[in-house]
């Protein structure tokens, strides 16, 4: 086995050639993303995971940095995308104001159709606050680093409610990830964010039993009519506008 540093250079010679070969053994998951004041399911984030025999399921922690440096990820990031819009269109049937947010590079972010921006796991790497000042900011997900251990550490209190209060005065939206309990749950709504995301609800899962998630979030609290309010209209338009290029719906 050749390495360098952590990685396996011979797993990424492997993943690769997996995206040159049309992304074979890529797929995509689901998680939830849900109203924090009831829970309600309004959409998901699409991530993507590798699987390929003799190798099984590679975590996507070992090759999507790698990935970022490679011009292939232009490719499988159109790939997620694609998949993405295709097998989520009809939970538009169920959820008319479903929210897809799908992690692009900076080259697809280049593309006219985008119409709305998150910035995912704000206070990590290169996801900045001069960043947020300066492009176009619809959404402010802050990284579960944040959240983990929160209720016991006042600097991380102060922190997220300083940043879902400017999210809030700016009128961007924001989602807290990490939410693993129930407690967890009840403590950070007093923060005032507009979504949660974590295991809490689900973990990561493939799109028939996301759909079942979805179906059974809906049948629990007699949605079929009522949608949260706060649902971004131009986050509705951004997923029209993924669906128009590429022909679906």
């Amino acid at each position: 086995m050749c390495t360098s540093g952590n990685v396996d250079l011979d797993l990424m010679k492997v993943i690769h050639q997996s995206v040159r070969e049309g992304c074979q053994g890529f797929y995509v998951v689901y998680q939830p993303i849900v109203d924090s004041e009831t829970g309600h399911i309004v959409g998901a984030e699409a991530l993507v995971r590798w699987r390929r025999e003799p190798y099984g399921n590679v975590p996507p922690g070992m090759f999507i940095e790698w990935m970022e440096k490679d011009p292939g990820m232009y490719e499988l990031g159109n790939y997620v995308m694609q998949t993405a819009l295709q097998e989520t269109v009809g939970l538009l049937e169920l959820l008319p104001e479903f929210v897809l947010n799908v992690n692009v590079s900076a080259r697809q972010m280049e593309r006219e159709e985008f119409r709305g921006m998150a910035m995912d796991d704000y206070g990590t790497g290169s996801a900045s606050s001069g960043i947020v000042l300066y492009a176009p900011m619809d959404e402010i997900k802050l990284d579960m680093s944040f959240i983990r251990g929160i209720t016991e550490d006042s600097k991380k209190q102060a922190m997220v409610r300083s940043i879902v209060d400017f999210a809030n005065s700016c009128g961007m939206s924001t989602c807290l990830e990490g939410v693993e309990t129930e407690e967890l749950q009840n403590y950070l709504r007093t923060f005032n964010a507009t979504w949660f995301q974590g295991y809490y609800y689900s973990k990561p899962v493939e799109i028939d039993r996301f759909r079942e998630l979805v179906e059974t979030n809906i049948c629990w609290w007699g949605l079929l009519s009522n949608f949260p309010t706060h649902t971004s209209l131009r986050r509705i338009r951004h997923i029209q506008a993924y669906a128009e290029f590429n022909g679906i719906g």
